[in-house]
């Protein structure tokens, strides 16, 4: 269920000034310097991830036959959000890692690396997430002597920064590319594009271009990054539905589960497997998400 709350907008609609926009893309080009390409692709498959979420989240993206649109009223509103700090999603370890098998050849996807990555993002301060104080799970519990310690809330992550997302995937993409053409023959038939997903991640370069500071090869645009003045914003919660898989074995009455999920704060006597459904159409692979973070 999709639940909403409206917040005061305040007058500015600037959501990255020029300075704040270059200091941006001089952190993500130093960043990506120190990675190899595959770790480069790693990070751009997770971007998109999370970029897609909220704009599936805020209704800014739709399909209209194989392609994603943007819908700039929710875009307008996405934006608003994630400057007032207010944006947040869910995007849970497990199905990331079945997305970036599915969509991002090349890239890697065991959990360690994922949270790795996760971490690392999170200090870059591209979002907020409450690693210290977050229930802790299974195998925590096994290696700290609480054996059946565990929680079923999927990973939230919070204060989202799109924009800088955004600029982040941008950069990346750039440098993957630098880095590709100088050691492909020049060729007609073989272009760094080339060693791309198929996808060529046309969603993140749909959402780069709304933000209207240059298009996806970087022809220059505006100086800063803005979005239309609105009297109320509209802050989408993540939208999950819980589900429950059923076992003869292991039989739990969903109803009692889902509270125990939602309080999000027990101690399970033993591990259960439970799934998360998000509730969206637009899921590129399915409809469950796994709880596991």
């Amino acid at each position: 269920m999709n639940h909403t709350a409206n917040l005061l907008q305040s007058q500015g609609t600037t959501v990255l000034n020029q300075i704040e926009i270059a200091e941006t893309r001089e952190l993500a080009f130093e960043f990506a310097n120190n990675l190899d390409n595959k770790q480069l692709l790693t990070q751009m498959g997770m971007f998109n991830a999370y970029a897609w979420r909220a704009a599936v989240n805020h209704n800014a993206l739709y399909r209209e036959g194989d392609k994603y649109r943007i819908s700039y009223p929710e875009w307008n509103n996405l934006l608003n959000c994630s400057r007032q700090g207010q944006l947040e999603i869910v995007v849970a370890t497990e199905w990331l890692q079945e997305y970036m098998k599915e969509n991002w050849k090349g890239a890697c996807h065991s959990e360690n690396t994922l949270r790795k990555y996760r971490k690392l993002q999170l200090q870059l301060g591209l979002f907020y997430f409450d690693i210290e104080n977050r229930p802790k799970g299974a195998y925590w519990g096994s290696r700290n002597g609480q054996k059946g310690h565990a929680t079923a809330t999927p990973p939230k992550l919070e204060r989202v920064d799109l924009s800088r997302i955004l600029i982040f995937y941008q950069v990346f993409d750039q440098v993957y590319r630098d880095r590709l053409n100088q050691i492909l023959t020049i060729s007609e038939d073989i272009t760094a594009f080339d060693f791309m997903p198929e996808h060529g991640g046309m969603v993140m370069i749909e959402l780069y271009n709304a933000l209207n500071i240059s298009d996806f090869q970087g022809n220059v645009g505006a100086s800063e990054i803005v979005c239309e003045p609105q009297k109320e914003v509209s802050v989408a919660k993540p939208r999950v539905a819980f589900k429950w898989r059923n076992n003869p074995k292991n039989f739990f009455d969903p109803a009692i589960w889902k509270y125990l999920v939602t309080k999000a704060n027990f101690v399970a006597s033993q591990i259960k497997e439970i799934a998360v459904e998000i509730a969206s159409e637009l899921m590129p692979l399915g409809t469950l998400e796994e709880v596991s973070y």
